[in-house]
């Protein structure tokens, strides 16, 4: 079966869908091209993440641990990739680079 090419904007995770689905669509996007969000102008490609429960704004960090409200459930980041960084697991990447909770990723900032 025929299998159109999959274009880059339909790889941004949209988190105001269940983070059942969000978990498999990072999975069957990973390692390439690769399901990503933004986060204060900065691309982070999701390589790994797990359902949890969770409940928030869509989008919105729930916790410094980068657990991500989802429109229903919430999605915890597992493994990640930071816009030109190597990959790593996400205990490791929240040492260096703090995600603030309540914040709401793939916003544009000014």
């Amino acid at each position: 079966t025929y299998a159109p090419k999959i274009i880059k904007g339909e790889t941004r995770i949209d988190f105001s869908q269940r983070a059942s689905d969000l978990e498999a669509r990072v999975r069957g996007l990973s390692p390439t091209p690769g399901a990503w969000f933004d986060y204060k102008n900065e691309r982070f490609k999701v390589l790994q993440s797990k359902a949890v429960d969770g409940m928030g704004i869509p989008g919105s960090i729930i916790d410094e641990k980068l657990t991500i409200a989802c429109g229903d459930g919430a999605l915890s980041i597992v493994e990640i990739q930071r816009q030109g960084k190597d990959i790593m697991n996400v205990n490791k990447l929240i040492r260096g680079f703090k995600f603030r909770k309540g914040d709401i990723v793939n916003q544009p900032t000014s």
